[in-house]
């Protein structure tokens, strides 16, 4: 199976431990690190629109009226590149971390059950989702599928953890996920003009085309911990691209709208 950890260099260390723990999965074939792209400096220098920004306006993909912050753009560009390398790999598995997940010692012999599973009794799925971060909401109206797992809870005892199948549109967050490459390839095609944050992509247009099974588990602690937040790279402060003047006034000169 490819693997990608999304990293920066606030939770550099966090990553290479991570990368560590996982490259003892004999499953998981190819792991990186891949550094991400960062918002606040890979698309402005010293408050100009960088090259970086500019190639993705020449080709159409982003305009001056996108409800999107420069860190959302930043995170969204940065899981589509990982997804292009994947396309190019010889694998038909992903596993995709953003580098603020936190990982306990049962944790990763789920991860080796599950990978164990899907390689071995392949089912039709787009994305299962090892974390969702808006459980609560999205959850309820999830269905329960006919596919299991026998998983560790930290107390050592496995007990039957069951897929949910999403039924509406939902934001499940990006921080750790397993993919298809069909279901990449489509991602990728969606976020040609980019309209919105990756998870809501892959919560809502791609729920949406009726292309791809969407799972997540009916659980938290058994796969992902809590993610850890601090030294985040998204701020509450950013504006969206439409909403700073700074960007969209010399996106209208340049003829970007």
């Amino acid at each position: 199976m490819f693997a990608r950890i999304i990293t920066c260099k606030n939770r550099y260390t966090n990553a290479c431990h991570l990368k560590d723990k996982l490259a003892r999965i004999k499953e998981i074939n190819d792991i990186q690190l891949f550094w991400c792209i960062y918002g606040k400096t890979d698309f402005l220098n010293d408050d100009k629109l960088s090259e970086l920004f500019l190639d993705l306006a020449r080709q159409r993909r982003i305009n001056s009226h996108i409800s999107l912050s420069l860190t959302e753009l930043a995170i969204s560009i940065s899981h589509e590149e990982v997804l292009k390398e994947f396309l190019c790999s010889s694998f038909e598995y992903a596993i995709v971390f953003e580098d603020d997940c936190s990982v306990k010692t049962h944790m990763y012999k789920n991860l080796e059950i599950i990978i164990n599973n899907i390689l071995s009794n392949p089912f039709e799925f787009g994305i299962i989702h090892l974390w969702n971060c808006n459980a609560g909401d999205t959850l309820k109206h999830a269905q329960v599928s006919n596919h299991q797992f026998n998983l560790f809870s930290e107390n050592g005892k496995r007990e039957k953890i069951f897929l949910k199948k999403e039924k509406r549109p939902y934001c499940p967050g990006a921080q750790a996920y397993i993919i298809t490459k069909q279901c990449a390839k489509r991602l990728i095609e969606l976020n040609e003009k980019i309209r919105m944050p990756i998870d809501n992509l892959m919560g809502d247009a791609l729920y949406r085309t009726r292309e791809f099974n969407l799972y997540t588990f009916d659980v938290k602690n058994i796969i992902i911990d809590n993610p850890m937040y601090e030294n985040s790279t998204q701020s509450p402060f950013d504006l969206y691209i439409c909403d700073c003047k700074k960007i969209t006034s010399q996106m209208k000169e340049y003829g970007f709208r």
